[in-house]
C-alpha cells in the first residue's frame, strides 16, 4: 500500500517541512498530492513551490496534483471556457515541472446555462483535450467522481459512459470512497464501492479516502462514519490497485495524519466477510 497525503497552498513554510520530516522521511507515507498554485499572492506562490521542491526532489516517492476545481474552472460550462482551459493546461505544465504521474480533474457541473446532457458532452470534449496536452508529461488524468446533485459522474452509470466517450489511454479514475457514499438520492441504491472498485478496475488510479454517515460530504477520519473500508481495501486489493492511497481527512496538524495511517494498515490487514 503506498499512502499519501496533501499539501494545500494554504499550509506555511514551517507546516510543509513538518510535514516531511514526520511523514516522507520516516517513510509513513510514500506520496502526496498537491495543488495549483493560482489567484494567490507571488510571495505566497514561490514560498509554496520553494517549500515542495523536497517532495519533488524525494527519491522513491510520488507526487499527483489536484487540478484547479469548483465554479471557477467548470469544464461543463461554455462560460468563460478560454480561461479555464488555459488554467488547466497551466496546472498540468506546473505537474509535469513536479514529475506528477497524474491529475486529479472534477468533470464540472450543470451552471443552467445548458442542459444535463449539453454539459456532460462538453465536459467530455474538454477532458479529450486536457488528457492530449497532458500526454507529452506521460501524465494521466484522474477524473473524479463529485458529489452535488448538479454535478456530473455521480453514478457508477454515467462515469462508465464518461469513460467510454473520452476513450484514451491516460484517461482514468480517481475515487472519492466519501462523495459516492454520500452523494444523495440520484446515485445506485445501495452505494456499493465494492462494485464501483469492481466495475471500472485498472482504470481506478487514485484513491480520495476519508469517512461519514452517508448524508454529507464531512472528511472524517476512517472509521467514524458508516463506509465499510475493510470491504473496500479487500475490493482493491482484488483488482490489483497500485494506485495512492490519499488521505483527504481533515487535520490541523499534520502529526494526525500518523493515525490515518495507522487505520489505513488496520482496514488493509483485516479479513472481509462478505
Amino acid at each position: 500500500m503506498k499512502k499519501c497525503f496533501t499539501i494545500t497552498v494554504l499550509r506555511s513554510k514551517e507546516d510543509i517541512q513538518k510535514a516531511y520530516d514526520l511523514l516522507v522521511k520516516t517513510k509513513i507515507y510514500q506520496g502526496c498530492e498537491l495543488f495549483y498554485p493560482y489567484d494567490i499572492s507571488d510571495e505566497v506562490k514561490d514560498t509554496y513551490e520553494e517549500a515542495i521542491q523536497k517532495f519533488v526532489d524525494e527519491e522513491n516517492f510520488n507526487v499527483v496534483l489536484h487540478l484547479p476545481y469548483g465554479a471557477k474552472n467548470n469544464i461543463a460550462t461554455k462560460n468563460n471556457l478560454d480561461i479555464t482551459m488555459k488554467r488547466l493546461k497551466d496546472a498540468i505544465d506546473f505537474a509535469g515541472k513536479c514529475k506528477a504521474k497524474g491529475v486529479t480533474l472534477h468533470p464540472g457541473e450543470v451552471d443552467g446555462s445548458l442542459s444535463k446532457d449539453e454539459a456532460l458532452a462538453l465536459s467530455i470534449e474538454n477532458t479529450k483535450i486536457l488528457a492530449e496536452h497532458a500526454k507529452k508529461y506521460n501524465i494521466d488524468i484522474m477524473v473524479e467522481n463529485l458529489i452535488g446533485s448538479n454535478e456530473l459522474c455521480l453514478t457508477i452509470q454515467e462515469m462508465s459512459y464518461f469513460q467510454k466517450m473520452v476513450n484514451k489511454d491516460n484517461v482514468g479514475i480517481t475515487l472519492d470512497c466519501g462523495h459516492y457514499h454520500a452523494s444523495g438520492q440520484t446515485l445506485e441504491v445501495p452505494k456499493d464501492l465494492v462494485k464501483y472498485v469492481h466495475t471500472f478496475g485498472n482504470k481506478i488510479k487514485h484513491l480520495h479516502l476519508h469517512d461519514n454517515n452517508g448524508l454529507r460530504d464531512e472528511h472524517k477520519q476512517m472509521g467514524l462514519g458508516t463506509i465499510d473500508f475493510v470491504a473496500y481495501f479487500d475490493a482493491l486489493k482484488s483488482v490489483n490497485f497500485t494506485g495512492l492511497y490519499g488521505s483527504e481527512v481533515l487535520f490541523k496538524d499534520y502529526s494526525e495524519l500518523l493515525e490515518t495511517s495507522k487505520k489505513m494498515d488496520e482496514f488493509a490487514g483485516k479479513k472481509c466477510q462478505k
